[in-house]
């Protein structure tokens, strides 16, 4: 252990010496070490990663006043941010923030990362406070500067001290309008710096916003055989940050009878025989040669007319060398996300592009709604027995559900199998109570799958639904709702709520007075709409119609349009839209069924996520180079 003596003449060393002039990264490569929690243990180097060298020398350009990179995750994103931090402690301090999603998460950030990666500069260390109160969870009081620790879910906590530097991680989990509140607190240092770094979100948040904004910067290789300057892209099709198609180019796996055996996907196979293309001479790549792609790594600006404090920068996981990030394990990743996304559950697909490409996830860009028609369709209703057992070989149960209007109710009927295929059984409208039920008996359906929106004449509803034994719905514009999954020990969402029970009612039955209480759960309609417009659209798993459904049923389908909308604070949603003239009642059916077929386990939700307190196209091209 080192003396006082010894401490203190660290301290005043580290004080008087002038400051490095060594470009940012390559101080990095001189005085820090990485430990074993990271994928290359011991002496940083930036070879391995050499997009990070062009971001730290744009951190610390004294024209910068943002700095962003929209990047994969696993890419050395936060490492970077915490040697450019140490860089500042050391060599040009100054007050800073270092702001996570919550309190919580920053606070286990600093003891896991932070304090290790601080004790164990040797330029750092010694600017340490060694008195415990001057480095809490919130505040590290150096002997050349302070930082703030704080998480963006404290409106408060962001209110506070004037700072020179602000360090951003992981935006995309941040609360909304955050970023704003933090960046008042540099207006009075005429050389403060943004730093913002993290995985990709949705289509213009605000992490989108600022990089758009920005000089779009992206990393390109050259071709070893041709020389051509390109980036690594995942495929041809246009994304996000790749806005213009290709011929060729990119990841490329081949379709053949090792890969593909029998119409199902070989993965390891798949793995094997994966290349990266060259989008100019064809030539293909292996994984060994990835390193000597990344000698050749410089950087190009896709927005060069933007303005000159502005720095962005993307980089995807298919510019790291580690083995998880290998061109295999990738199309491998985005097989197996494509087909989750065939049977409706997106999230995996969702995660690849956010997680892995690096970009921002937009849903129109894999599905644009269709005017639904029975073209082709399997079966007819009409002179049809509709009885379970006899009407669809396949099937398993049966939902009916019901909307109901001032003085009249639309209803659907459909009948699921097993793995989640559906067919449509009836669809109409009824004008009683009475009605509803003598056409639940008609098509043998089981009081408790059936379903009432309870929106309007919820009295009315909650009535009849504790009279039969009915499910109440009513529609929420939340985009899911919390759940406590007692088998994984932890909090997710789904897209519908728990149940809520009502008053208790009270009937006469059989000459017995009797007491029942209606049942009741809300369903997130954007989450549902959204995975029924895939159905719809051919995208999922099968959802039949029959080749007479009625002119009304077809037409409410199609009642309900997909349109962008841009909130006030400037970002973009996709919201749906009423257009039809009769309206999207029977539509409205069809999400209370799809949400109750969710929840009895026949079809994936894909909204399962830990709580946090597009052209037409087939998805088997969906951003896939040709064999």
């Amino acid at each position: 252990m080192k003396s006082s003596a010894s401490l203190t003449n660290e301290t005043i060393r580290a004080a008087i010496a002038p400051p490095s002039t060594l470009p940012c990264w390559r101080w990095c490569e001189e005085n820090i070490t990485l430990d074993n929690t990271g994928p290359i243990p011991g002496r940083y180097q930036t070879r391995y990663t050499p997009q990070v060298r062009w971001f730290l020398d744009a951190c610390r350009d004294p024209r910068t006043r943002r700095a962003v990179a929209l990047v994969a995750a696993q890419s050395a994103k936060t490492q970077t941010v915490i040697n450019c931090l140490l860089f500042c402690v050391a060599e040009d301090p100054g007050p800073a923030m270092w702001i996570m999603a919550s309190q919580e998460h920053v606070e286990e950030f600093a003891k896991k990362r932070l304090f290790p990666a601080v004790e164990s500069c040797p330029k750092t260390a010694p600017l340490l406070p060694i008195s415990r109160t001057k480095r809490t969870k919130r505040l590290i009081q150096f002997d050349t500067m302070n930082l703030m620790l704080r998480g963006s879910n404290s409106r408060l906590s962001l209110q506070s001290d004037p700072v020179r530097y602000i360090f951003c991680d992981e935006r995309r989990e941040w609360r909304p309008g955050a970023i704003e509140l933090v960046r008042k607190r540099t207006l009075t240092f005429h050389n403060a710096i943004e730093i913002s770094i993290g995985t990709a979100g949705n289509d213009g948040d605000e992490l989108h916003r600022d990089f758009f904004e920005g000089s779009q910067t992206h990393f390109h290789f050259r071709c070893l055989t041709c020389k051509r300057s390109q980036p690594f892209r995942f495929g041809r099709r246009r994304s996000i940050l790749f806005d213009k198609p290709r011929d060729r180019g990119g990841v490329h796996w081949p379709t053949n009878e090792e890969t593909k055996p029998r119409g199902l996907w070989d993965f390891e196979e798949v793995r094997r025989q994966t290349r990266f293309e060259c989008e100019e001479c064809g030539r293909l790549y292996e994984d060994s040669e990835k390193m000597n792609l990344l000698e050749t790594l410089h950087p190009v600006s896709y927005n060069p007319k933007a303005p000159r404090e502005a720095a962005s920068f993307h980089w995807s996981a298919l510019a790291m060398p580690w083995t998880a990030c290998s061109f295999g394990a990738i199309a491998v990743e985005f097989l197996k996300g494509q087909q989750q996304a065939k049977r409706g559950n997106m999230i995996p697909l969702k995660e690849f592009v956010q997680e892995t490409l690096g970009e921002p996830w937009s849903e129109p860009l894999f599905f644009i709604q269709e005017t639904v028609t029975v073209q082709g369709a399997a079966y007819k209703l009409n002179g049809t027995d509709t009885r379970p057992g006899i009407f669809w070989p396949k099937e398993r149960t049966r939902f009916m559900a019901a909307d109901v209007q001032f003085d009249h109710f639309w209803v659907v009927c459909r009948a699921f199998a097993p793995d989640g295929e559906s067919r449509l059984v009836w669809a109409g409208r009824l004008e009683s109570w009475a009605d509803i039920r003598n056409r639940q008996k008609a098509l043998a359906v089981e009081d408790s799958r059936v379903i009432v929106d309870r929106r309007y004449r919820t009295d009315e509803a909650d009535d009849h639904c504790a009279l039969y034994g009915w499910q109440g719905m009513i529609g929420s514009p939340k985009t899911g709702f919390t759940h406590y999954n007692a088998r994984l020990r932890r909090k997710i969402i789904l897209p519908y709520s728990t149940v809520v029970h009502g008053k208790p009612r009270n009937f006469v039955m059989e000459g017995k007075p009797q007491t029942r209480r209606p049942r009741w759960f809300s369903w997130a309609t954007k989450a549902i709409k959204d995975h029924l417009g895939r159905l719809q659209a051919g995208k999922g798993i099968y959802w039949g119609l029959p080749a007479d459904a009625p002119e009304e049923y077809i037409e409410q389908l199609n009642g309900e349009r997909l349109r962008e909308k841009i909130k006030p604070n400037g970002s973009t949603v996709h919201e749906w839209i009423e257009t039809g003239r009769q309206g999207c009642h029977l539509r409205d059916c069809e999400g209370m069924i799809l949400t109750c077929a969710i929840a009895d386990g026949l079809m994936p939700h894909g909204l399962l996520a830990e709580d946090p307190s597009a052209p037409d196209i087939d998805l088997d091209e969906a951003m896939v180079p040709a064999a």
